[in-house]
């Protein structure tokens, strides 16, 4: 009820009445990878993520936790890492490589200014996402720009797992994504 297929694009929707946190999860389990897909927000509000190296929390309602490359449509959150589900929040900020080390501890630095790169978000129009997963290193650029660079030493760090959409709980929305590549690289 909350995804639909329609003319090349793969895109969910929903109420703020009978929203709830949803999750397409893609038949893909991997491991190191190159994602190349195009999203935009069709509605002026929502929030959304591309799940990656996630697990299925509950099969009934395909929850699943894991790392999450965050987008809405406003670009509040777009180009930063959110930990779904993990405990963490959001592990990796627009504008910063984060590492997460062994003791779980976080050590930001700034690459960008948050709000430069924010310009480089096209809101209400299609975006480029390239998110790139090497070992313990995460990449994540929109239209061009690395957003976000993770390094993930900690003992919560995932190393494989599933790809999946999120519809966040709480808005009337509509988000597309088209035209998604994927390249192995393990």
């Amino acid at each position: 009820n909350y995804w639909y297929s329609q003319d090349g694009v793969l895109g969910g929707r929903q109420t703020k009445e009978i929203s709830r946190q949803t999750f397409l999860v893609l038949p893909y389990r991997l491991r190191d990878f190159e994602l190349r897909l195009k999203y935009k927000f069709v509605s002026p509000q929502g929030n959304s993520g591309i799940q990656f190296r996630s697990k299925i929390l509950d099969q009934e309602t395909y929850r699943v936790g894991g790392y999450q490359a965050d987008i809405d449509a406003t670009g509040a959150y777009d180009g930063s890492i959110y930990d779904e589900a993990g405990g963490r929040g959001t592990i990796s900020n627009r504008g910063d490589k984060t590492t997460w080390d062994s003791k779980n501890q976080r050590h930001a630095v700034k690459i960008a200014n948050s709000q430069e790169l924010l310009k480089a978000i096209k809101v209400g129009d299609w975006n480029d996402v390239k998110l790139v997963a090497k070992a313990n290193h995460i990449t994540f650029s929109i239209n061009g720009r690395v957003m976000t660079e993770l390094i993930d030493e900690s003992p919560n760090a995932a190393r494989e797992g599933v790809l999946a959409l999120q519809l966040h709980e709480g808005f009337t929305m509509d988000v597309q994504f088209k035209d998604g590549k994927i390249k192995k690289l393990d």
